[in-house]
């Protein structure tokens, strides 16, 4: 075996240990091998074997990352997607790890992050309420969800208002 054979066997059980321990994309792997200095051709090939053999899904790692990011709370859809689209996952790959998600999990994340947000905010306060709304948007909330999100803390904080002892 030569000394190139040998770098590439190496590099070949350094990414197939990867992939056993956590979902890669073919993007990640790419660069995992380009900072271990092999050639894209020898990077091509070990690419192939571990699609091959089932090592490297990209369909597998765009739904782990969805379920990821849906977890973790902090991240609309659209940031996710965004997220997708740089780990250069095709269109249709993201539209159907997108799809697996029901709508509704969106707006409780949305939901609950605004909470979090509004508790340190005035929401009777115009500029707060704009902070809200810019926040859940960096967070790659529709604007649907939003407005829904934000009518939704409008009504707990009158009800919390109505439920409020009065003080004398």
């Amino acid at each position: 075996m030569t000394e190139h054979d040998e770098d590439i066997h190496k590099a070949l059980l350094y990414v197939t240990g990867l992939c056993a321990r956590a979902e890669m994309c073919e993007q990640e792997i790419r660069e995992k091998l380009r900072r271990r200095k092999l050639d894209t051709r020898d990077a091509d090939r070990i690419v192939g074997y571990l699609t091959e053999n089932n090592y490297v899904n990209e369909q597998r790692y765009a739904s782990a990352y969805v379920r990821m990011k849906l977890r973790q709370g902090d991240w609309g859809p659209w940031k996710i997607r965004q997220g997708l689209v740089g780990k250069g996952l095709y269109t249709s790959v993201i539209r159907a790890a997108m799809a697996e998600v029901q709508a509704d999990q969106y707006e409780e994340n949305a939901l609950a992050a605004a909470r979090r947000k509004a508790a340190r905010l005035d929401l009777d306060d115009i500029s707060d309420r704009q902070k809200l709304y810019r926040f859940l948007c960096s967070r790659g909330y529709e604007s649907a969800t939003i407005g829904r999100v934000m009518h939704t803390l409008g009504t707990e904080v009158a009800q919390a208002d109505t439920d409020a002892p009065w003080e004398e």
